[in-house]
């Protein structure tokens, strides 16, 4: 998540990054940085960062945490994440920060009811153009290794049951004599270092294998089309104005897995961001209708675009993000309603008692009748 908006936070010279958590293994991680970068790293737990609390003027968050609902002096600013999963994205939660980020008007307006919201576009690409000319492509062709000769096809999965990549792996091998294919796996499936889905994929023939920390904005660049499936890995390739095949098999089934709902707006407007497919045996001609798709109706996912995703080409929009910030923190917002500070503390309250009652759950029975 720190790479995602590291953009952002490096813009800041003197921000530290807190990196949270008992259980994460930061050690290795923090073995591979270097000189005065290495320095702005920061282990805490989730008890140490209540701790800090006022110590920083503000806390830029993109999920809530452990212990969150403890924090009042320092303000909180949460920055989005992702456009998929709305259940989450714009859930209560956002009622504790003072500030949010968001991608565009569309989430802008979902979670403004909560609390202060500003559209900044998602930061991850500030400053990038994705729509590079033919001779970047090229050059980024020959960088990675591709054949010029071929189209190119970007696979973003997602992970775990929403996830497509155990069956999209083998038709998506029957395409490797026509297409380059490039797969960028989501950063959670190489959670505890677990990188077999490497093996399994070169063993089907894949070379161009990417980790979920990769530069997607090359990757975007270079690709003509783009297969995902619930991931917001589709609103990448939206933005990047590339052609989308959503491979959402049995999505009725998946109801409430990962926070995902029907509503969402990753399949509740599917047919309007590419071509759905729902049969791995499908795939190949998906990917060509794609293409028509995106043609035809260049308008209408121009629109779409512009609705969900604010314009970060220009690398002054990190300085749009920054004044609201510095707006934030001289005064310039509007304090919370009165009904979104009940909000607010309901949820606290509610953060809390869940907690306590977790914690009561683990005590042995005896000493949980004893409470009663």
């Amino acid at each position: 998540m720190f790479l995602q908006i590291e953009k952002l936070w490096t813009s800041y010279e003197q921000a530290d990054v807190l990196l949270l958590g008992e259980i994460t293994d930061w050690d290795p991680f923090l073995a591979r940085q270097h000189g005065a970068e290495a320095k702005r790293f920061k282990k805490v737990s989730y008890f140490e960062l209540v701790q800090l609390d006022g110590t920083y003027d503000a806390l830029f968050v993109q999920t809530p945490f452990p212990l969150i609902e403890k924090l009042e002096r320092s303000r909180l600013i949460t920055v989005q994440y992702g456009l998929a999963k709305e259940r989450h994205n714009y859930g209560v939660w956002r009622s504790l920060a003072d500030l949010n980020l968001m991608y565009g008007p569309y989430s802008t307006s979902a979670v403004s009811i909560f609390s202060n919201s500003i559209s900044v576009g998602n930061l991850k690409f500030a400053g990038v153009n994705l729509w590079g000319d033919k001779q970047v492509r090229k050059i980024l062709k020959e960088l990675h290794g591709l054949d010029a000769d071929k189209q190119t096809i970007l696979y973003m999965p997602t992970y775990r049951d929403l996830g497509s990549f155990e069956k999209l792996l083998n038709p998506l091998s029957r395409m490797l004599s026509r297409y380059n294919i490039l797969i960028k796996i989501h950063h959670n499936q190489e959670t505890h270092s677990d990188f077999t889905w490497k093996d399994r994929a070169s063993s089907l023939g894949f070379k161009h294998l990417y980790g979920g920390n990769s530069n997607q904005g090359d990757l975007l660049n270079l690709c003509d089309v783009v297969i995902s499936d619930f991931s917001g890995a589709i609103f990448d390739g939206l933005y990047a104005r590339k052609p989308l095949v959503l491979y959402q098999e049995g999505a009725e089934r998946l109801v409430g897995t990962q926070s995902f709902d029907l509503e969402s707006i990753e399949y509740r407007r599917r047919h309007e961001l590419g071509i759905v497919c729902e049969s791995p045996e499908d795939l190949a001609a998906a990917v060509e209708a794609a293409k028509g798709f995106a043609i035809k109706m260049q308008h209408q996912l121009d629109t779409i675009r512009a609705e969900l995703m604010t314009d970060v080409s220009d690398p002054d929009v990190l300085e749009t993000a920054k004044r609201a910030v510095d707006d934030l923190l001289t005064g310039h917002y509007e304090r919370p309603s009165r009904a979104q500070l009940y909000v607010r503390d309901m949820y606290k309250s509610l953060r809390s008692a869940e907690r306590e009652l977790a914690a009561l759950k683990r005590k042995p029975l005896w000493r949980r009748l004893l409470r009663m």
